[in-house]
């Protein structure tokens, strides 16, 4: 069957690019996606019925093309309706009537629109050109084979075998893996039938000699293009060795052309001696984050301004987002406490009585998704028009904000983990939550099937997140477990619009697609950032994506932390990778970042090595916080100065380091144990919005440093005390007795929490 999906990467046949532009651009952005695919699909349908949109047009054609889309095309019942109207509405763009026959929705109607279909002639080839190809990867999953342009260049009997070697192909890998291989395969197979027009032509490519010479043509036409684009030289050649692979293992190894005389050329291009894939300054792709990081900065000030900006540009999506999910919260919750206030609709209910909020909102909480008809709907609600927004349902962006939210408190939750999270697995046995809510368990397609499990330990506001979300899709879920859909199971769910069928969510997209324009997070960001930063290709609300979240918060963990290994903890990976930051971050920045805590050591800051008895504690007792400030004063830790308080990403001030003298911090393993104790107390207070006074927030200053400072050395980035030191604060571990001790001397000196 044909795929509406795959249907925009089929040129258009019978209505002309300029049309096709003109009527769909006069259509509202919200509509859009649905009027470019209802014409396309029209398109398709008069390419296989030899008609055009001319003379002798009539309304048998726009039923015919109901009874298309009902026998031909992969839709349900509410998107056949759709596509058909949508088709409707255009007439007039065309220069004909509008014709209002989609409103019927009638099972003697669907019937009667077949057979008008069934009785045209029709090309069958078309009708498989247009259901395309399909193969499956080795664990299962299905993919679109993109063969449209081998078809067109040689023809279905060409396609086919392309076919059934890409079949064969696909199976070799799982579906991550696969999916790259055919994007390579399209992106190859474009050049070639480009340069190679037709079957004689491509008979070229049987011929040794033509071979080699034709993809050295084309390394150097590529290679030229690329340096014309952005001159990155170094990721041409990993993708060129990419295509020789395909070039190699599929067209070569599954007879598609001939063997080449000599092998194809890769390049010559190497990395730097002792640098691996991984670390190579010279040629790795970084990781995009939220804020637009240059390649090159020419002063520290440049550096300094880029560094906050990470952080700053994080903060801005994460209060949008907060701000957000309080709106959908509010939504939810007015909706379902307006329910038990009203009257759920009947017969005898008088349509202004259907048409109060309070009874709509009862009459949503009876039947929600199970009324599909606008007809139904009508008289349910007394007026079923802008039903959606009315109550506040959920839509397909409404858990946006919690999904980013999530990812900057887990880092380690990937945009595949969270779509393939299962309430509970195939045998309905609870399997995504742990009972006590401390885990979650999903899967990673890119981790490799022996390492696809992932479980990922929730902190309190993850575990929030999770219980809202459950809490929002909980009318979804019940309605597609009452009719059978087994996508019940997963966590998340989304109607297209407010009151049609749940689907599952297989994809998360960028906030800017036209998917989320009615979101609000989408309204609420816009506002936020600016009309200058929307607009701007490289601003930040066109990064705003799971991904780049998620490698902003990675980054701010480090900033935090000072520690590699943190971040890949963070990250969720099993190994730190080699020079991980550098994934993130071009090598000035990361210059930057380090020199100035060089600085710090060069000029002011000294470790001072103290001993005492790591059984201290057993005979201290903290009862006020006078007596853990004289405890700390008689073992001579002063207060941080505030010249060295770690800044937004992680480092003090630089313009100031220098204007004091240097700042002495002794060290000991009772102290170390303290400050370590102490920080862990405090962050777990932050988690739940206390804040405490500045005298405590002094001491977590330090705590911090150290921690930072040593995290840096231990990895070897700078070298800021003796091994010792070093030794002694990575060594402290939190002490749930101290913790106890102290626990109402922090508490009681806070200076309020979140409301």
């Amino acid at each position: 069957m044909i795929n509406p999906r795959y249907i925009r990467f089929y040129a258009l046949s019978v209505i002309s690019q300029a049309d096709y532009e003109r009527v769909v651009s006069s259509k509202s952005q919200a509509n859009r996606s649905t009027y470019e695919v209802a014409l396309r699909l029209f398109d398709a349908f008069l390419n296989i019925i030899n008609a055009v949109v001319g003379v002798g047009f009539t309304d048998q054609i726009l039923l015919a093309f109901r009874g298309f889309l009902l026998i031909e095309v992969e839709a349900n019942a509410e998107s056949v309706y759709r596509y058909h109207r949508a088709i409707c509405h255009m007439m007039p763009d065309f220069g004909f009537q509008y014709f209002e026959i989609f409103k019927n929705k009638s099972e003697e109607y669907k019937g009667s629109c077949k057979s008008i279909y069934n009785a045209l002639d029709k090309s069958k080839k078309m009708i498989r050109f247009y259901s395309g190809w399909y193969v499956r990867a080795g664990d299962g999953r299905i993919h679109f084979a993109y063969l449209i342009d081998v078809y067109n260049a040689y023809g279905e009997a060409v396609a086919n075998k392309f076919h059934i070697a890409l079949k064969h192909y696909a199976k070799r890998y799982p579906t991550a893996t696969a999916r790259t291989k055919i994007g390579d395969i399209k992106k190859l197979m474009g050049y070639i039938c480009a340069d190679f027009p037709n079957r004689d032509a491509y008979s070229l490519l049987f011929d040794p000699t033509e071979i080699n010479v034709y993809f050295g043509y084309l390394f150097n036409y590529l290679y030229l293009d690329r340096l014309a684009v952005d001159g990155e030289i170094s990721l041409f050649c990993d993708e060129w060795r990419g295509l020789v692979v395909i070039i190699v293992d599929f067209l070569v190894e599954y007879k598609l052309i001939g063997e080449p005389l000599y092998a194809i050329y890769k390049t010559t291009y190497k990395r730097a001696t002792g640098h691996s894939r991984n670390n190579s300054e010279v040629s790795k792709r970084y990781i995009s984050t939220l804020t637009n990081i240059p390649l090159h900065v020419t002063t520290d000030e440049a550096a300094d301004i880029i560094f906050n900006k990470i952080v700053d540009d994080l903060d801005v999506v994460v209060s949008a987002c907060e701000t957000t999910r309080k709106i959908i919260l509010d939504q939810h919750y007015t909706r379902t406490g307006l329910a038990r206030l009203g009257k759920v609709s009947d017969e005898g209910m008088s349509k202004d009585e259907k048409k109060k909020l309070e009874n709509q909102c009862a009459t949503w909480e009876k039947y929600n998704y199970s009324v599909v008809s606008e007809k139904e709907r009508g008289k349910l609600y007394g007026d079923p028009a802008n039903i959606s927004e009315r109550l506040g349902l959920i839509t397909n962006s409404s858990l946006q904000a919690h999904l980013y939210l999530l990812v900057v408190e887990l880092p380690a939750i990937t945009p595949s983990w969270l779509v393939k999270f299962e309430v509970v697995d195939k045998y309905t046995h609870e399997y995504g939550l742990r009972p006590d809510g401390s885990f979650a368990v999903s899967e990673k397609s890119r981790r490799g099937h022996e390492h696809a499990q992932q479980p990922i330990k929730l902190t309190p506001k993850a575990k929030t997140l999770f219980r809202e979300i459950m809490m929002l899709t909980a009318q979804q879920r019940e309605h597609l477990k009452s009719i059978g859909d087994d996508n019940w199971r997963f966590l998340l769910l989304s109607p297209g619009k407010g009151y049609s069928t749940p689907q599952r969510i297989k994809s998360i997209q960028y906030i800017n697609t036209n998917l989320y324009s009615t979101s609000i997070l989408q309204a609420i960001l816009k506002d936020r950032l600016g009309d200058a930063d929307v607009q701007n290709p490289d601003g930040v609300y066109q990064n705003i994506s799971l991904r780049c979240i998620r490698a902003s918060a990675a980054l701010k963990v480090y900033f935090n932390t000072g520690s590699c290994q943190a971040m890949a903890d963070a990250l969720g990976h099993t190994a730190v990778i080699d020079d991980l930051l550098g994934r993130y971050l071009p090598p000035q920045l990361k210059a930057f970042f380090m020199n100035r805590w060089i600085r710090i050591f060069l000029n002011a800051l000294t470790y001072e090595i103290m001993k005492d008895s790591p059984y201290l504690f057993d005979s201290v007792d903290f009862r006020t916080f006078d007596d853990l400030d004289q405890f700390l004063k008689l073992h001579k830790l002063k207060a941080l100065p505030e010249h060295l308080f770690l800044g937004r990403y992680g480092a003090p001030k630089d313009e100031v380091i220098k204007q004091f003298n240097q700042a002495v911090v002794p060290i000991s393993p009772a102290l170390c144990t303290l400050l370590v104790t102490m920080k862990k107390m405090i962050d777990d207070d932050r988690l739940v919005g206390i804040r405490h006074v500045n005298e405590i927030d002094s001491w977590y200053q330090t705590a911090r440093f150290l921690e930072l400072s040593t995290n840096l050395h231990m990895d070897g980035k700078v070298l800021c005390s003796s091994q010792e030191a070093v030794e002694m604060f990575s060594g402290a571990k939190y002490s749930p007795a101290l913790a106890n001790k102290l626990k109402s001397v922090i508490r009681c000196c806070n200076s309020g929490s979140a409301s």
